[in-house]
């Protein structure tokens, strides 16, 4: 949990008035300790006060990641059956969806397929799986084929990240690597699939998971300042420091570009770094720099719409966000039984709050 406090309180008014030799308040502030210095030379009363306090708004949890589909019932369908321990249909607030564990996939029915380009700052889903191979092979069985993971710009590709050198390897650690005649280990990696509606699906093996959606990566023009953003604004919980000289601040928070690096999707390769984190209980995002020199788009109307985080008093986090000056794109709404509202990221993610009490 997040200890840093996400707001902070005010100081309450008080009063007090002479009479009859005696001081009278005209309010008790039962929680605030307050001091009383007699001047005996003047006969008056001054009030020391120290303000209350309050505890911060609790830290969000990610809710569900809404996705806009031409046909809900077949991408639900899909995600049944790359994840047949631990999935299952459900419907919320009115849409149909998937539920993991604590976390939903919910879908919005369109009469036409969304757009996924200009590239906005989503990338891709992260499920934890304790074997990726099996889970290649059970995506295969249903029609979901593996996209190559390029090893090099020079085109060559695998499944599986395992089947090539081991770690993110810039040209020149490729080199390095190929000339120590260092050999794939084949065991555990990660793989993408082209999943329900063709968006991409990462499987990452981890022993002990049974298929859990853990991470949403995605893109920003700024990877660390969106680390920074993300804790001040939405409460999240920052990734340990990583060796910095000094810890990173707006003023700072602004990095060039690294090398690309590989496996990746792309044949050009993955800038890694700068990289962000942050963690919404048992779910995280983790922001990559954006790929190309275009700035980033909208993702309302793309065929990922919103992700979604539960928060307990939505009055208190929109007075917070409005404060703060966080752009609303939609003020607050039904959301089934409950409420909700919309707001901007810092690359133009829209990002929504649901009310759980």
């Amino acid at each position: 949990m997040n200890t840093t406090p996400v707001d902070g309180g005010s100081v309450s008014n008080r009063s007090c008035e002479r009479t009859s030799g005696r001081t009278r308040h005209a309010r008790r502030v039962p929680s605030a300790s307050v001091a009383l210095i007699a001047a005996a030379a003047m006969g008056s009363v001054v009030l020391a006060t120290q303000a209350p306090a309050t505890a911060p708004l609790a830290q969000p949890v990610f809710h569900h990641l809404h996705l806009n589909s031409t046909n809900p019932a077949a991408a639900i369908a899909g995600y049944l059956k790359l994840w047949p321990n631990s999935t299952e249909k459900t419907t919320l607030a009115g849409f149909d969806g998937v539920k993991n564990g604590k976390a939903y996939l919910l879908f919005t029915k369109v009469n036409t397929p969304a757009p996924r380009e200009p590239q906005s700052a989503y990338w891709h889903q992260v499920w934890l799986t304790p074997n990726v191979r099996e889970y290649v092979a059970r995506a295969r069985a249903n029609q979901m084929q593996p996209e190559p993971l390029y090893t090099s710009d020079e085109g060559n590709h695998v499944d599986i990240s395992s089947d090539t050198f081991a770690g993110s390897l810039t040209k020149s650690a490729l080199a390095e690597a190929k000339a120590k005649g260092v050999m794939p280990t084949h065991q555990a990696g990660f793989t993408f699939t082209h999943g329900p509606e063709g968006l991409s699906v990462e499987g990452f093996e981890r022993a002990g998971e049974t298929g859990r959606l853990a991470q949403i990566d995605m893109w920003q023009d700024d990877p660390v300042c969106a680390e920074l953003w993300y804790q001040e604004h939405l409460g999240s919980t920052r990734r340990a420091p990583r060796g910095e000289t000094a810890p990173p601040t707006e003023a700072t928070c602004k990095v060039p570009p690294g090398e690309p690096s590989w496996p990746s999707t792309m044949k050009q390769g993955t800038r890694r770094t700068p990289s962000g984190r942050g963690a919404y209980g048992d779910v995280a995002l983790f922001w990559y720099t954006r790929p190309g020199d275009r700035p980033l788009v909208s993702t309302r109307g793309q065929a990922v719409d919103h992700l979604a985080l539960a928060v307990r008093d939505l009055d208190a986090w929109v007075a917070k966000l409005k404060r703060e000056n966080v752009t609303l794109l939609r003020e607050p709404y039904a959301f089934g039984a409950s409420r909700a509202v919309m707001v901007e990221g810092p690359s133009h993610e829209a990002l929504e709050l649901v009310e759980e009490k």
